[in-house]
């Protein structure tokens, strides 16, 4: 009886996690889904800009390639941010048969963009669901599983992600899943094989789960000890199956095998240039553009712009 009451609290949580993030997405969308109007003049959607503006521009390209009868590998641009998500936007409204753009190339306004929000929310407390089943079995203190729990659900800069459209809601939701399999670790090779597909597929949402491998396999060194080398394969081998997946997605657009987007390569120099150099961001730009006038660079040509980065 205690431990049913235990896992009706656990849930009752979750579900007032959940409805109070669906609540945040639905007033967030209903009040910022619109335009505003820029200093210089020009139109700049609410919601839909800076990060996320990229996510839905890669979408709506997914969405037009695969409607004028690409595949899948060839639908899109070159990958330079997020690849699960825009993919996971595209699909979206393919299924509900909704334009992202318009003919004007604005962004449709009142298009259920709501879903995305009601997307995150679904993945991320299933999740959680998921997590409670396992922490009832690791931790016998009931105080300590609430905790847990209560602070996942509600957390407001974790709340905050599944209620807007970033992508760190559902890669929350993937980090939990590799987190709970790791904590009672087993030796079977489909079990290490899922959690090494988790790491990639992790990396294809947000590209800083690249070297995310490294202090896992640290871990099954540490936990398996001189049994770690078939753990260690199976987890490495279902990570490098994504990793194939994903440079083959890109040898097909670009006829060159690769996994590390565009972004990751040239972030340095637009974070760090201008300041070792102790020049402003403006002037650090002006060089930029001089030195590819200079070299004869097309910004179009994906040739150039590999020269570039």
């Amino acid at each position: 009886m205690k431990s049913l009451n235990k896992i009706k609290i656990i849930h009752l949580i979750i579900l007032s996690g959940f409805i109070y993030s669906l609540f945040l997405g639905i007033i967030n969308t209903k009040k910022y889904d619109n335009f505003r109007i820029l200093k210089n003049g020009n139109f700049d959607h609410s919601i839909i800009r800076t990060d996320i503006s990229q996510y839905w521009e890669e979408a709506y390209a997914i969405k037009r390639d695969l409607e004028n009868g690409k595949s899948f590998f060839e639908a899109g641009n070159e990958y330079k941010h997020s690849y699960l998500f825009p993919r996971i936007i595209a699909f979206y409204y393919t299924l509900i048969d909704e334009d992202i753009k318009d003919k004007n190339g604005f962004f449709v306004l009142g298009n259920l963009k709501l879903g995305i929000p009601i997307l995150n929310c679904l993945i991320f407390y299933l999740s959680l669901l998921f997590v409670s089943k396992k922490l009832i079995k690791i931790f016998p203190n009931d105080k300590i599983i609430y905790f847990i729990i209560l602070f996942l659900s509600i957390e407001p800069t974790m709340t905050q992600y599944h209620s807007s459209y970033w992508t760190e809601s559902i890669y929350i939701s993937i980090i939990l899943w590799i987190f709970v399999l790791l904590i009672n670790v087993k030796k079977k090779i489909l079990y290490n094989l899922l959690i090494g597909f988790l790491i990639g597929l992790s990396f294809l949402q947000r590209n800083v789960s690249i070297f995310l491998i490294i202090p896992i396999i640290i871990y099954y060194i540490f936990f398996f000890k001189n049994f770690c080398f078939k753990p260690i394969i199976s987890c490495v081998t279902g990570y490098a199956l994504v990793l194939l997946f994903l440079g083959y997605s890109n040898f097909i657009k670009t006829n060159k095998f690769y996994v590390i987007p565009s972004d990751q390569k040239d972030g340095p120099y637009y974070l760090l240039a201008h300041q070792l150099n102790n020049e402003t961001n403006e002037a650090k730009v002006k060089k930029k553009e001089i030195w590819i006038k200079e070299n004869n660079l097309d910004p179009l040509s994906k040739s150039d712009k590999k020269k570039n980065i």
